[in-house]
């Protein structure tokens, strides 16, 4: 599966490697990132990794010419000028294992590496139920909970105003099992989105089958993945899921690459 991934951000880790002089496949043990709002000032980065992970940050320390010692609430950091922002950064290393926690406001910083510290609580208890856990065999995990309902944007729109969480899960092992989780704000709701799903689904099926839609190699590929697709409901949560050929999902992202 790892191959898999491996292959689309290539490149991107290249250019990361080019940039730090650091290479994120074997130095980098794992990287969150999260937030409460789309505001970037939300945004806290942690990365973990070996010793080669601290010597990229003093790479960078050198490129700057203005950087400031902080300490708040016993959290000892530093604020990078990065010209029209300011970079909070906090560095922890033992025993050639290091901790890099950034992000763009010292508050929502100094909350990570405390909690981080287990001198602060993490989420509560209703905080994680309301957000989800991922399955057993899932290695991608994102959950997006709160009030939903982007623009106007067709199916989607309707979906989203239904909905209350969204959670998209990739894993597996022998097979690439891809699912999308939407919880419903009531068991009413819930059957007016299997009932959406299915209609658009429908709607697909049928477009793939036109003569006009792509060529033929990718007429095939999307009959595939649409023929594979399952909606399931339970209580107020759908699920749209399909398992695939790890071999044929690589062909199909080199194909695309090409």
């Amino acid at each position: 599966m790892i191959d898999i991934i491996s292959k689309v951000a290539d490149d991107g880790l290249d250019e990361f490697e080019e940039e730090l002089g650091i290479d994120p496949r074997s130095n980098i043990d794992s990287a969150t990132v999260y937030g409460a709002s789309d505001d970037e000032n939300d945004l806290v980065i942690i990365v973990r990794g070996n010793g080669e992970l601290a010597d990229a940050l003093d790479r960078a320390r050198e490129k700057l010419e203005d950087i400031d010692d902080w300490d708040e609430r016993g959290v000892d950091f530093e604020a990078w000028d990065m010209g029209d922002e300011t970079l909070f950064v906090f560095e922890a290393s033992r025993r050639d294992r290091t901790t890099v926690v950034i992000a763009f406001d010292d508050d929502r910083l100094v909350d990570a590496v405390r909690v981080l510290a287990g001198e602060d609580e993490g989420l509560d208890r209703d905080a994680l139920e309301a957000f989800g856990e991922p399955d057993r065999d899932a290695w991608i995990f994102v959950s997006v909970a709160g009030a939903m309902g982007p623009g106007d944007m067709g199916p989607a729109s309707e979906m989203f105003k239904l909905t209350d969480r969204v959670v998209v899960q990739i894993g597996g092992d022998e097979s690439l099992e891809v699912s999308l989780d939407l919880t419903a704000e009531s068991h009413d709701d819930a059957k007016n989105l299997m009932d959406l799903l299915n209609g658009v689904m429908a709607l697909a099926r049928m477009a793939v089958s036109q003569e006009d839609f792509g060529t033929e190699e990718e007429r095939g590929a999307v009959r595939k993945l649409a023929d594979g697709l399952r909606v399931d409901g339970e209580g107020r949560r759908v699920r749209i899921h399909t398992s695939l050929d790890p071999d044929w999902v690589s062909k199909m992202l080199e194909d695309q690459l090409d």
